[in-house]
C-alpha cells in the first residue's frame, strides 16, 4: 500500500515543548496494525537506529533504550547468534571482539549506521539520514575548531567522498570551519548557543524538526510523511524529556 489516508490522519499533531498525546508504545501498535510488512521494514530501519545506541549502553551496563527492536534479552541473544543484527554491526563485532574495543571504536559504528542504512534506502529513508549524517559532521567541525580538536583524528571512520567530509579535511588547518552553504545556518545557530547546552539543544531539536517536514515535503498522506512523522515523534518527545529533567 502506497498511501495511507487514514493512518496519516488519524495520528495527533506534533509540537516541540508539548508531549505528544500518544506513548511511543501505542504509536508503535498502530503502525504495526496498518503498514505493510515492507513498510514496517522501513519504520525498523529508523528503530536500529536505537539498537546501535543500546549496544553501547549493554556493554556499559546502562539500561536498554525502549524504543529498538531489540529488548535487552534479544540484543544479549543478537550479540552471539549475529541473526538479529544486520551485517555491518555483525562485522563491527568481529573486528573488535571485546568490550573495551567496542566502546573505544563506538564511534565507527555510528558512522556504519549512517552510511549503510543510507545507501540501503531510498526516498525519505536516505535523504534523512544523510541530513543526520551531515549535520552531526557539521557540529562536529563546528566544536573540533572551537576546543582545538585534530579534524584529521575526529573523522578517521569517515568516507573522504562525503562532500561535508571533503570539506572539513580542506579545511583542517583553517582558524575556522566554514560549512556547506546549505548548512552555514547551523554554525550561526552554533555560534547563537553554544555557551548554554540545553538552549542549543533545543535550538538542534528545532533545526531538525524543521528540517524533517522539508524533506517530506507536501504529500501529507504517503509512507514518507509517517516516517517523517516518526521522527518527528522522536525529537518531540526528547525535547521535552530533556527540558523537564532541566
Amino acid at each position: 500500500m502506497s498511501r495511507y489516508y487514514f493512518l496519516a490522519t488519524s495520528l495527533p499533531a506534533l509540537q516541540l515543548g508539548v508531549p505528544p498525546e500518544i506513548s511511543w508504545e501505542e504509536l508503535m501498535r498502530i503502525l504495526q496494525e496498518n503498514l505493510s510488512p515492507a513498510d514496517m521494514e522501513r519504520v525498523e530501519a529508523l528503530k536500529r537506529w536505537y539498537d546501535v545506541q543500546n549496544l553501547r549502553a549493554y556493554w556499559e551496563k546502562l539500561p536498554i533504550d525502549p524504543r529498538g527492536n531489540l529488548d535487552k534479552l534479544r540484543l544479549e541473544e543478537a550479540i552471539v547468534s549475529r541473526d538479529l543484527l544486520p551485517s555491518y554491526v555483525n562485522s563491527y563485532l568481529d573486528e573488535y571482539p571485546d568490550d573495551a574495543q567496542r566502546l573505544k571504536h563506538f564511534p565507527k559504528l555510528v558512522t556504519d549506521y549512517l552510511t549503510d542504512e543510507a545507501l540501503d534506502h531510498v526516498g525519505f529513508l536516505r535523504q534523512y539520514i544523510n541530513f543526520e549524517h551531515d549535520w552531526r559532521l557539521v557540529m562536529m567541525g563546528l566544536r573540533s575548531k572551537m576546543i582545538g580538536r585534530d579534524l584529521l583524528q575526529e573523522l578517521q571512520y569517515e568516507d573522504t567522498n562525503n562532500p561535508v567530509v571533503d570539506s572539513l579535511i580542506a579545511q583542517k588547518d583553517a582558524k575556522e570551519y566554514l560549512p556547506p552553504i546549505e548548512y552555514q545556518d547551523l554554525a550561526t545557530l552554533y555560534q547563537q548557543n553554544r555557551e548554554e547546552p540545553l538552549q542549543l539543544f533545543q535550538a538542534l531539536t528545532r533545526y531538525r524538526f524543521d528540517k524533517i517536514a522539508e524533506i517530506v515535503g507536501l504529500d501529507m498522506f504517503s509512507m514518507r510523511a509517517i516516517l517523517g512523522y516518526v521522527v518527528q515523534y522522536q525529537l518531540a518527545s526528547q525535547y521535552v524529556q530533556c527540558t523537564v529533567s532541566h
